[in-house]
C-alpha cells in the first residue's frame, strides 16, 4: 500500500507540474506534448476519459473546471483527445490543476 501511495504521490506532483507547464505555455507546438502528458499520467491514475453530455458547459465557462467532479475531469480530457477545441491549453491546464486536487485529497 505504501508503494502505491507514493506511486500516487509522484503521478500528482507530475499533474500539478504539467499544469504550470499548460499555463506557462506560449508556444502552441509544445502545448500538444504536455496535453498528451496529462492524459498519460490521467491513465496511469484511471480516470475514466469518454464522452460525456456537461462537457460542453465547463468548455464554455472554463473557470467552471475548479468544481468538476473525476469523471467530469475525465470527459473533458476526451473533448480535449477527440474534439479540436480552441482554447485546449487552457482547458488542460484547468484539468490538471483540478485532477491534482482531487487526487491528493483521495
Amino acid at each position: 500500500m505504501g508503494a502505491m501511495m507514493n506511486e500516487r504521490s509522484e503521478l500528482v506532483l507530475e499533474l500539478s507540474h504539467v499544469g504550470g507547464q499548460l499555463q506557462a505555455c506560449s508556444d502552441p507546438r509544445a502545448a500538444p506534448l504536455f496535453i498528451d502528458e496529462l492524459v498519460e499520467i490521467a491513465r496511469q491514475l484511471s480516470v475514466p476519459t469518454k464522452r460525456r453530455d456537461d462537457a460542453p458547459a465547463f468548455l464554455l465557462e472554463p473557470a467552471k473546471i475548479n468544481s468538476a467532479t473525476w469523471l467530469q475531469c475525465g470527459g473533458l480530457l476526451y473533448a480535449l483527445c477527440h474534439d479540436g477545441l480552441r482554447n485546449s491549453v487552457r482547458i488542460a491546464a484547468e484539468v490538471a490543476q483540478r485532477l491534482a486536487r482531487l487526487a491528493s485529497s483521495e
